[in-house]
């Protein structure tokens, strides 16, 4: 198993919810992080949004441990990508 500081998952993928919310990440079950309704806004506009941009910076500043639900998660592990060399590089576009 390969180490990862940063969870590549909330840049190609996204939760929604049988009742619309939106969660910053497929494996949010509990619907922790919601970041949008798709009854009231556009997915496009979820998915570029303040709070899903500030979650992935937050993973890409590597302080995914600050996080609660992303702290304990081991489906970072369970991806094939691995962004941690391109964090600084891609924070930088984010910001």
């Amino acid at each position: 198993m390969e180490y990862k500081d940063v969870c590549p998952l909330s840049f190609y993928t996204i939760g929604v919810n049988s009742d619309g919310h939106v969660s910053i990440c497929t494996c949010d079950m509990w619907h922790a992080h919601i970041v949008g309704d798709i009854n009231k806004t556009s997915l496009k506009e979820i998915w570029f949004g303040d709070a899903f941009n500030e979650f992935r910076k937050m993973h890409l500043r590597r302080e995914r441990y600050s996080n609660e639900f992303c702290g304990g998660c081991g489906a970072i592990y369970n991806t094939i990508d691995n962004i941690d060399l391109y964090a600084e590089t891609l924070l930088d576009k984010y910001n």
